[in-house]
Protein backbone atom coordinates (compact mmCIF):
# COMPACT_ATOMS: atom_id res chain seq x y z
CA UNK A 1 0.00 0.00 0.00
CA UNK A 2 0.94 3.59 -0.95
CA UNK A 3 -0.30 6.54 0.65
CA UNK A 4 0.20 9.75 -1.44
CA UNK A 5 1.12 12.69 -0.18
CA UNK A 6 -2.17 14.35 -0.95
CA UNK A 7 -4.00 12.34 1.58
CA UNK A 8 -5.46 14.54 4.60
CA UNK A 9 -7.56 12.15 6.77
CA UNK A 10 -7.85 8.30 6.73
CA UNK A 11 -11.22 6.56 7.79
CA UNK A 12 -11.99 3.86 10.14
CA UNK A 13 -10.91 0.64 9.39
CA UNK A 14 -9.67 2.06 6.04
CA UNK A 15 -7.35 -1.36 6.00
CA UNK A 16 -9.76 -3.33 8.23
CA UNK A 17 -8.29 -7.19 8.12
CA UNK A 18 -5.87 -6.71 5.15
CA UNK A 19 -4.27 -9.79 6.16
CA UNK A 20 -1.64 -9.97 3.66
CA UNK A 21 -0.24 -7.06 3.56
CA UNK A 22 3.61 -6.66 3.75
CA UNK A 23 4.48 -3.14 3.24
CA UNK A 24 3.10 0.15 3.83
CA UNK A 25 4.91 3.38 1.97
CA UNK A 26 3.57 6.05 4.14
CA UNK A 27 3.80 9.77 2.24
CA UNK A 28 1.04 11.72 3.22
CA UNK A 29 2.03 15.16 4.79
CA UNK A 30 0.45 15.75 7.50
CA UNK A 31 -3.22 13.81 8.28
CA UNK A 32 -5.29 14.40 10.80
CA UNK A 33 -5.10 12.89 14.04
CA UNK A 34 -7.29 9.80 14.59
CA UNK A 35 -8.92 8.33 17.44
CA UNK A 36 -8.70 5.82 19.91
CA UNK A 37 -11.91 3.83 17.88
CA UNK A 38 -10.35 4.44 14.29
CA UNK A 39 -8.54 1.06 14.17
CA UNK A 40 -7.13 1.84 10.93
CA UNK A 41 -5.24 -1.22 10.50
CA UNK A 42 -7.09 -3.92 12.89
CA UNK A 43 -5.31 -7.20 11.94
CA UNK A 44 -3.51 -6.11 8.52
CA UNK A 45 -0.69 -8.20 8.05
CA UNK A 46 -1.90 -11.41 9.99
CA UNK A 47 -1.13 -14.37 7.29
CA UNK A 48 2.07 -12.26 6.02
CA UNK A 49 5.48 -12.18 7.60
CA UNK A 50 4.93 -8.52 8.96
CA UNK A 51 4.52 -5.19 7.34
CA UNK A 52 7.48 -2.99 6.77
CA UNK A 53 5.81 0.67 7.48
CA UNK A 54 8.19 3.76 5.63
CA UNK A 55 7.18 7.55 6.63
CA UNK A 56 8.98 9.38 3.44
CA UNK A 57 10.58 12.14 3.65
CA UNK A 58 7.04 14.43 2.82
CA UNK A 59 5.84 13.35 5.98
CA UNK A 60 5.84 16.05 8.52
CA UNK A 61 3.39 14.56 11.17
CA UNK A 62 2.67 10.85 12.27
CA UNK A 63 -1.49 11.04 13.71
CA UNK A 64 -2.18 9.78 16.96
CA UNK A 65 -3.70 5.82 17.23
CA UNK A 66 -2.26 5.49 13.66
CA UNK A 67 -1.87 2.29 14.08
CA UNK A 68 -3.50 1.52 17.36
CA UNK A 69 -5.93 -1.17 17.54
CA UNK A 70 -8.53 -0.47 20.90
CA UNK A 71 -9.22 -4.04 21.47
CA UNK A 72 -7.64 -6.02 24.33
CA UNK A 73 -6.35 -8.53 22.28
CA UNK A 74 -3.03 -8.20 21.16
CA UNK A 75 -3.88 -10.17 18.15
CA UNK A 76 -5.74 -7.57 16.55
CA UNK A 77 -2.85 -5.26 16.55
CA UNK A 78 -1.04 -4.81 12.74
CA UNK A 79 1.40 -7.06 12.67
CA UNK A 80 4.36 -4.54 12.20
CA UNK A 81 8.06 -5.69 12.28
CA UNK A 82 9.60 -3.09 10.72
CA UNK A 83 9.16 1.37 10.74
CA UNK A 84 11.39 3.71 8.86
CA UNK A 85 10.55 7.25 10.56
CA UNK A 86 11.81 10.31 7.60
CA UNK A 87 14.03 12.97 8.57
CA UNK A 88 11.38 15.55 8.36
CA UNK A 89 8.86 14.64 10.87
CA UNK A 90 7.99 17.42 13.45
CA UNK A 91 5.29 15.02 15.82
CA UNK A 92 4.16 12.06 16.53
CA UNK A 93 0.89 11.48 18.02
CA UNK A 94 -0.04 9.75 20.65
CA UNK A 95 -0.67 6.05 20.90
CA UNK A 96 0.61 6.01 17.24
CA UNK A 97 2.36 2.38 17.36
CA UNK A 98 1.06 1.51 20.81
CA UNK A 99 0.56 -2.45 21.02
CA UNK A 100 2.68 -3.17 17.90
CA UNK A 101 4.10 -6.49 20.05
CA UNK A 102 5.54 -7.74 16.83
CA UNK A 103 8.23 -4.36 16.00
CA UNK A 104 11.49 -5.95 15.49
CA UNK A 105 13.33 -2.46 14.07
CA UNK A 106 12.73 1.06 14.48
CA UNK A 107 14.74 3.20 12.12
CA UNK A 108 14.33 6.66 13.48
CA UNK A 109 15.78 9.73 11.52
CA UNK A 110 13.35 12.62 12.59
CA UNK A 111 15.85 15.42 13.14
CA UNK A 112 13.80 17.11 15.98
CA UNK A 113 10.58 16.05 16.69
CA UNK A 114 8.66 17.88 19.20
CA UNK A 115 8.58 16.29 22.75
CA UNK A 116 5.77 14.20 23.51
CA UNK A 117 4.32 13.80 26.77
CA UNK A 118 3.82 11.34 29.95
CA UNK A 119 0.35 10.09 28.12
CA UNK A 120 1.65 9.79 24.68
CA UNK A 121 2.56 6.32 25.06
CA UNK A 122 4.06 6.32 21.35
CA UNK A 123 5.87 2.90 21.47
CA UNK A 124 3.79 1.65 24.81
CA UNK A 125 4.54 -2.23 24.52
CA UNK A 126 6.06 -1.93 21.08
CA UNK A 127 7.92 -5.52 20.55
CA UNK A 128 6.82 -7.17 23.60
CA UNK A 129 6.11 -10.08 21.37
CA UNK A 130 9.05 -10.17 19.03
CA UNK A 131 11.60 -11.17 21.25
CA UNK A 132 12.81 -7.09 21.71
CA UNK A 133 12.86 -4.35 19.34
CA UNK A 134 16.34 -3.08 17.83
CA UNK A 135 16.40 0.87 17.68
CA UNK A 136 18.39 2.53 15.40
CA UNK A 137 18.75 6.49 15.80
CA UNK A 138 20.44 7.58 12.64
CA UNK A 139 22.65 10.52 11.73
CA UNK A 140 20.08 12.91 10.77
CA UNK A 141 18.81 13.24 14.17
CA UNK A 142 19.73 15.69 16.65
CA UNK A 143 17.48 15.28 19.51
CA UNK A 144 15.75 12.38 21.13
CA UNK A 145 12.28 13.75 22.12
CA UNK A 146 10.98 13.63 26.07
CA UNK A 147 9.26 10.13 26.37
CA UNK A 148 9.69 8.54 22.83
CA UNK A 149 10.09 5.24 23.69
CA UNK A 150 8.88 5.31 27.12
CA UNK A 151 7.83 1.05 28.43
CA UNK A 152 8.49 -0.13 24.67
CA UNK A 153 10.28 -3.46 24.67
CA UNK A 154 13.87 -2.28 23.48
CA UNK A 155 16.45 -4.63 23.46
CA UNK A 156 19.32 -2.97 21.32
CA UNK A 157 19.61 0.44 20.90
CA UNK A 158 22.22 2.42 18.27
CA UNK A 159 22.14 6.39 18.83
CA UNK A 160 23.92 8.48 15.86
CA UNK A 161 26.97 10.39 16.06
CA UNK A 162 25.15 14.03 15.93
CA UNK A 163 22.69 13.44 18.48
CA UNK A 164 23.16 16.19 20.96
CA UNK A 165 20.46 15.68 23.60
CA UNK A 166 18.16 12.36 25.16
CA UNK A 167 14.80 13.97 26.73
CA UNK A 168 13.41 13.21 29.44
CA UNK A 169 11.62 10.05 29.92
CA UNK A 170 12.94 8.82 26.75
CA UNK A 171 13.82 5.17 27.45
CA UNK A 172 11.64 5.25 30.43
CA UNK A 173 11.37 1.41 31.51
CA UNK A 174 13.11 -0.02 28.56
CA UNK A 175 13.85 -2.94 30.87
CA UNK A 176 15.24 -4.62 27.72
CA UNK A 177 18.23 -2.55 27.16
CA UNK A 178 20.99 -4.25 28.49
CA UNK A 179 23.82 -1.80 27.18
CA UNK A 180 24.39 1.50 25.46
CA UNK A 181 26.87 3.91 24.28
CA UNK A 182 26.46 7.57 24.18
CA UNK A 183 28.17 9.52 21.38
CA UNK A 184 30.63 11.98 22.05
CA UNK A 185 27.92 14.70 20.26
CA UNK A 186 25.46 14.20 23.47
CA UNK A 187 26.07 17.10 25.87
CA UNK A 188 22.30 17.20 27.32
CA UNK A 189 20.62 13.65 28.98
CA UNK A 190 17.03 14.44 30.20
CA UNK A 191 16.14 13.76 33.92
CA UNK A 192 14.36 10.17 33.96
CA UNK A 193 15.74 9.27 30.50
CA UNK A 194 16.50 5.78 31.66
CA UNK A 195 14.69 5.38 34.42
CA UNK A 196 13.46 1.83 35.27
CA UNK A 197 15.97 0.02 32.98
CA UNK A 198 16.49 -2.82 35.14
CA UNK A 199 18.25 -4.75 32.83
CA UNK A 200 20.91 -1.99 31.74
CA UNK A 201 24.35 -2.96 32.83
CA UNK A 202 26.59 -0.59 30.98
CA UNK A 203 26.29 3.01 29.60
CA UNK A 204 29.02 5.20 28.77
CA UNK A 205 28.52 8.76 29.56
CA UNK A 206 30.28 11.49 26.61
CA UNK A 207 32.90 14.00 27.61
CA UNK A 208 30.18 17.43 27.59
CA UNK A 209 27.70 16.16 29.62
CA UNK A 210 27.40 18.74 32.38
CA UNK A 211 24.82 17.52 34.78
CA UNK A 212 23.52 13.63 35.54
CA UNK A 213 19.88 15.05 36.12
CA UNK A 214 17.44 13.53 38.90
CA UNK A 215 15.84 10.69 38.21
CA UNK A 216 17.91 9.38 34.98
CA UNK A 217 18.83 6.25 36.48
CA UNK A 218 16.35 5.64 38.82
CA UNK A 219 16.00 1.77 39.33
CA UNK A 220 18.50 0.16 36.85
CA UNK A 221 18.99 -2.76 38.83
CA UNK A 222 21.59 -4.49 36.97
CA UNK A 223 23.80 -1.19 36.24
CA UNK A 224 27.29 -2.13 37.53
CA UNK A 225 29.54 0.28 36.34
CA UNK A 226 29.30 3.24 35.08
CA UNK A 227 32.30 6.36 34.17
CA UNK A 228 31.13 10.18 34.80
CA UNK A 229 33.12 12.64 33.04
CA UNK A 230 35.21 15.47 33.93
CA UNK A 231 32.71 17.62 32.21
CA UNK A 232 30.17 16.09 34.79
CA UNK A 233 29.19 18.94 37.84
CA UNK A 234 25.98 17.97 39.50
CA UNK A 235 23.96 14.76 40.23
CA UNK A 236 20.78 15.15 40.43
CA UNK A 237 18.73 13.70 42.89
CA UNK A 238 17.36 10.03 42.79
CA UNK A 239 20.06 10.05 40.05
CA UNK A 240 21.10 6.51 40.68
CA UNK A 241 18.30 5.70 42.98
CA UNK A 242 17.81 1.52 43.77
CA UNK A 243 21.00 0.72 41.14
CA UNK A 244 21.47 -2.27 43.65
CA UNK A 245 24.07 -3.62 41.10
CA UNK A 246 26.33 -0.78 41.33
CA UNK A 247 29.88 -1.92 42.22
CA UNK A 248 31.97 1.26 41.55
CA UNK A 249 31.40 4.81 40.37
CA UNK A 250 34.25 7.34 40.43
CA UNK A 251 32.71 11.08 41.21
CA UNK A 252 34.98 13.42 39.27
CA UNK A 253 36.54 16.66 41.15
CA UNK A 254 34.40 19.03 38.85
CA UNK A 255 31.27 17.83 40.78
CA UNK A 256 29.71 20.77 43.03
CA UNK A 257 26.72 19.43 43.91
CA UNK A 258 24.87 15.64 44.55
CA UNK A 259 21.31 15.37 45.05
CA UNK A 260 18.85 14.20 47.98
CA UNK A 261 18.86 10.02 47.47
CA UNK A 262 20.88 10.31 44.44
CA UNK A 263 22.71 6.75 45.72
CA UNK A 264 19.99 5.40 47.76
CA UNK A 265 20.01 1.85 48.14
CA UNK A 266 22.76 1.49 45.71
CA UNK A 267 23.38 -1.91 48.23
CA UNK A 268 26.37 -3.50 45.71
CA UNK A 269 28.53 0.11 46.08
CA UNK A 270 31.86 -0.45 47.99
CA UNK A 271 33.33 2.65 47.78
CA UNK A 272 33.15 6.61 47.03
CA UNK A 273 34.98 9.76 47.34
CA UNK A 274 32.96 13.21 47.83
CA UNK A 275 35.15 15.58 45.82
CA UNK A 276 36.05 18.92 47.50
CA UNK A 277 33.61 21.06 45.34
CA UNK A 278 30.92 19.58 46.56
CA UNK A 279 29.68 21.76 49.54
CA UNK A 280 27.12 19.42 51.10
CA UNK A 281 26.19 15.96 51.36
CA UNK A 282 22.41 15.70 50.89
CA UNK A 283 20.40 14.02 52.78
CA UNK A 284 19.90 10.39 52.18
CA UNK A 285 22.05 10.32 49.81
CA UNK A 286 23.84 7.24 50.30
CA UNK A 287 20.89 5.72 52.51
CA UNK A 288 21.27 1.62 52.83
CA UNK A 289 24.27 1.60 50.84
CA UNK A 290 25.43 -1.70 52.73
CA UNK A 291 28.20 -2.71 51.03
CA UNK A 292 29.80 0.76 51.76
CA UNK A 293 33.31 -0.29 53.00
CA UNK A 294 35.59 3.11 52.58
CA UNK A 295 34.05 7.07 52.14
CA UNK A 296 36.47 9.67 51.79
CA UNK A 297 34.67 13.29 52.48
CA UNK A 298 37.10 15.76 51.27
CA UNK A 299 38.28 19.09 52.63
CA UNK A 300 35.77 21.40 51.47
CA UNK A 301 33.05 19.58 52.26
CA UNK A 302 30.58 22.05 54.91
CA UNK A 303 27.57 19.56 56.27
CA UNK A 304 26.43 16.00 55.95
CA UNK A 305 22.58 15.88 55.72
CA UNK A 306 20.24 13.94 57.85
CA UNK A 307 20.16 9.96 57.01
CA UNK A 308 23.13 10.88 54.45
CA UNK A 309 24.90 7.04 55.65
CA UNK A 310 21.83 5.64 57.18
CA UNK A 311 22.37 2.05 57.83
CA UNK A 312 25.27 1.05 55.86
CA UNK A 313 26.44 -1.86 58.11
CA UNK A 314 29.33 -2.23 55.92
CA UNK A 315 31.12 0.93 57.00
CA UNK A 316 34.09 0.35 59.63
CA UNK A 317 35.32 4.04 59.50
CA UNK A 318 34.86 7.89 58.53
CA UNK A 319 37.03 10.46 58.88
CA UNK A 320 34.63 14.07 59.24
CA UNK A 321 37.11 16.53 57.97
CA UNK A 322 37.25 20.33 59.69
CA UNK A 323 35.65 21.89 56.96
CA UNK A 324 32.42 20.04 58.04
CA UNK A 325 30.37 22.05 60.33
CA UNK A 326 27.34 20.13 60.50
CA UNK A 327 26.49 16.12 61.30
CA UNK A 328 22.32 15.86 60.19
CA UNK A 329 20.30 13.84 62.06
CA UNK A 330 20.34 9.92 61.53
CA UNK A 331 23.23 10.66 59.62
CA UNK A 332 25.40 7.52 61.02
CA UNK A 333 22.38 5.58 62.40
CA UNK A 334 22.56 2.27 62.13
CA UNK A 335 26.37 1.65 60.66
CA UNK A 336 26.33 -1.83 62.66
CA UNK A 337 30.40 -2.31 61.32
CA UNK A 338 31.76 1.43 62.33
CA UNK A 339 34.49 0.72 64.93
CA UNK A 340 36.25 4.46 64.25
CA UNK A 341 35.24 7.70 64.14
CA UNK A 342 37.36 10.55 63.81
CA UNK A 343 35.26 14.03 63.80
CA UNK A 344 37.81 16.82 63.51
CA UNK A 345 38.04 20.19 65.31
CA UNK A 346 35.88 22.41 62.90
CA UNK A 347 32.55 20.33 63.37
CA UNK A 348 29.83 22.55 65.22
CA UNK A 349 26.40 20.29 65.97
CA UNK A 350 25.66 16.30 66.05
CA UNK A 351 21.93 16.29 64.92
CA UNK A 352 19.78 13.32 66.44
CA UNK A 353 20.13 10.40 66.33
CA UNK A 354 23.57 10.87 64.15
CA UNK A 355 24.86 7.78 65.31
CA UNK A 356 22.40 5.31 67.31
CA UNK A 357 22.67 1.96 66.87
CA UNK A 358 26.64 2.15 65.85
CA UNK A 359 27.02 -0.99 67.61
CA UNK A 360 30.52 -1.63 67.12
CA UNK A 361 31.41 1.90 68.00
CA UNK A 362 34.22 1.71 70.80
CA UNK A 363 35.43 4.87 71.53
CA UNK A 364 34.60 8.90 70.44
CA UNK A 365 36.38 12.11 70.93
CA UNK A 366 34.29 14.78 70.51
CA UNK A 367 36.14 18.14 69.77
CA UNK A 368 36.15 21.36 71.45
CA UNK A 369 34.40 23.04 68.40
CA UNK A 370 31.04 21.21 69.26
CA UNK A 371 28.66 22.69 71.14
CA UNK A 372 25.98 20.63 71.19
CA UNK A 373 25.03 16.65 71.03
CA UNK A 374 21.57 16.22 69.32
CA UNK A 375 19.02 14.08 70.78
CA UNK A 376 19.34 10.02 70.81
CA UNK A 377 22.88 11.30 69.13
CA UNK A 378 24.92 7.56 70.40
CA UNK A 379 21.94 6.18 71.54
CA UNK A 380 22.46 2.26 71.92
CA UNK A 381 26.11 2.47 70.86
CA UNK A 382 26.45 -0.92 73.11
CA UNK A 383 29.77 -1.28 72.82
CA UNK A 384 30.94 2.49 73.78
CA UNK A 385 33.76 2.29 76.45
CA UNK A 386 35.11 5.57 76.01
CA UNK A 387 33.65 8.97 75.20
CA UNK A 388 36.48 12.22 75.28
CA UNK A 389 34.34 15.56 75.27
CA UNK A 390 36.32 18.63 74.74
CA UNK A 391 35.86 21.74 76.11
CA UNK A 392 32.91 24.30 74.22
CA UNK A 393 30.03 22.11 74.73
CA UNK A 394 27.19 23.47 76.45
CA UNK A 395 24.73 20.97 76.25
CA UNK A 396 24.22 17.16 75.94
CA UNK A 397 21.02 16.72 74.62
CA UNK A 398 18.44 14.29 75.84
CA UNK A 399 18.60 10.29 75.31
CA UNK A 400 22.85 11.30 73.93
CA UNK A 401 24.20 8.48 75.27
CA UNK A 402 20.95 6.31 76.30
CA UNK A 403 21.50 2.29 76.27
CA UNK A 404 25.47 2.69 76.05
CA UNK A 405 26.20 -0.36 78.05
CA UNK A 406 29.57 -1.06 77.65
CA UNK A 407 30.51 3.29 78.88
CA UNK A 408 32.49 2.44 82.18
CA UNK A 409 33.52 6.46 82.47
CA UNK A 410 33.13 10.40 81.00
CA UNK A 411 34.53 13.12 81.82
CA UNK A 412 32.09 15.95 80.92
CA UNK A 413 34.02 19.27 80.63
CA UNK A 414 33.42 22.91 82.57
CA UNK A 415 31.10 24.40 79.38
CA UNK A 416 28.63 21.98 79.61
CA UNK A 417 25.53 23.83 81.59
CA UNK A 418 22.55 21.33 81.16
CA UNK A 419 22.41 17.56 80.91
CA UNK A 420 19.28 16.59 79.23
CA UNK A 421 16.50 13.58 80.10
CA UNK A 422 17.75 10.37 79.94
CA UNK A 423 20.97 11.10 78.14
CA UNK A 424 23.27 8.48 80.08
CA UNK A 425 20.13 6.71 81.04
CA UNK A 426 21.17 2.76 80.92
CA UNK A 427 24.57 3.16 81.20
CA UNK A 428 24.95 0.28 82.80
CA UNK A 429 28.89 -0.39 82.66
CA UNK A 430 29.53 3.29 84.03
CA UNK A 431 30.95 3.50 87.37
CA UNK A 432 32.67 6.98 87.23
CA UNK A 433 31.01 10.21 86.34
CA UNK A 434 32.22 14.01 86.75
CA UNK A 435 30.13 16.35 86.91
CA UNK A 436 31.61 20.15 86.45
CA UNK A 437 30.52 23.25 88.31
CA UNK A 438 29.16 24.49 84.99
CA UNK A 439 26.48 22.43 85.19
CA UNK A 440 23.27 23.88 86.00
CA UNK A 441 20.67 21.41 85.39
CA UNK A 442 20.11 17.52 85.31
CA UNK A 443 16.95 16.91 83.54
CA UNK A 444 15.09 13.90 84.53
CA UNK A 445 16.05 10.03 84.27
CA UNK A 446 19.33 11.61 82.65
CA UNK A 447 21.09 8.72 84.99
CA UNK A 448 18.54 6.05 85.29
CA UNK A 449 19.52 2.44 85.40
CA UNK A 450 23.36 3.30 85.51
CA UNK A 451 23.39 0.23 87.88
CA UNK A 452 27.35 0.16 88.28
CA UNK A 453 27.69 4.00 89.72
CA UNK A 454 28.41 3.85 92.82
CA UNK A 455 29.47 7.24 94.02
CA UNK A 456 28.28 10.68 92.65
CA UNK A 457 29.17 14.48 93.58
CA UNK A 458 26.80 17.12 92.47
CA UNK A 459 28.35 20.29 92.24
CA UNK A 460 27.39 23.74 94.07
CA UNK A 461 26.34 25.40 90.52
CA UNK A 462 23.50 22.54 90.01
CA UNK A 463 20.12 24.12 91.04
CA UNK A 464 17.69 22.02 89.41
CA UNK A 465 17.56 18.25 89.56
CA UNK A 466 14.17 16.96 87.82
CA UNK A 467 12.40 13.97 88.70
CA UNK A 468 13.87 10.16 88.67
CA UNK A 469 17.80 11.77 87.83
CA UNK A 470 19.30 8.94 89.78
CA UNK A 471 16.21 6.50 89.75
CA UNK A 472 17.31 2.64 89.26
CA UNK A 473 21.48 3.34 90.13
CA UNK A 474 21.17 0.39 92.33
CA UNK A 475 25.05 0.63 93.40
CA UNK A 476 24.98 3.93 94.01
CA UNK A 477 26.73 4.28 98.05
CA UNK A 478 27.47 7.41 98.57
CA UNK A 479 26.10 10.83 97.22
CA UNK A 480 28.01 13.99 97.75
CA UNK A 481 26.52 17.67 97.19
CA UNK A 482 29.66 20.14 97.28
CA UNK A 483 29.63 23.36 100.01
CA UNK A 484 27.87 26.19 98.71
CA UNK A 485 24.94 23.60 97.10
CA UNK A 486 21.29 25.68 98.08
CA UNK A 487 18.93 24.13 96.27
CA UNK A 488 20.29 20.42 98.22
CA UNK A 489 22.61 18.26 100.55
CA UNK A 490 23.29 14.73 101.00
CA UNK A 491 23.14 12.49 103.36
CA UNK A 492 24.77 9.13 102.67
CA UNK A 493 23.19 7.98 99.38
CA UNK A 494 19.91 10.42 99.74
CA UNK A 495 20.13 13.43 97.80
CA UNK A 496 17.55 16.07 99.34
CA UNK A 497 16.34 19.23 98.53
CA UNK A 498 16.49 22.25 100.53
Amino acid sequence: VTIPTSVSSIGDEAFYRCSNLTEINYNAAAVADLTRSSNVFYNAGSNSDGIAVIFGESVTSIPAYLFYVNVSSRSYAPNLVNVTIGGNVESIGSYAFRGCSNLAEINYNAAAVADLTSVSDVFYNAGSSSGGSTVIIGESVKSIPAYLFGSANITSVTIGSNVESIGSYAFQNCRGIKEITVPASVTSIGGYAFYGCSGLTEITIPEGVASINAYTFYGCSSLKEIVLPASVTSIGENAFYNCSSLIEIMIPASVTSIGGDAFYNCSSLIEITIPARVTGISSYVFYKCSSLKAVTISEGVKSIGSYAFYWCNGLTEITIPASVTSIGEYAFQGCGGLTNVTIEEGVTSIGRCAFSECTSLTEITIPGSITSIGRNAFQNCSRLTEITIFEGMTTIGDQAFYGCSGLTRITIPDSVTSIGQYAFSRCSSLTEITIPESVTRIDGHAFSDCSSLTELTIPASVTSIRDRAFSYCSGLEKITVAEGNSAYHSDGDCLIET
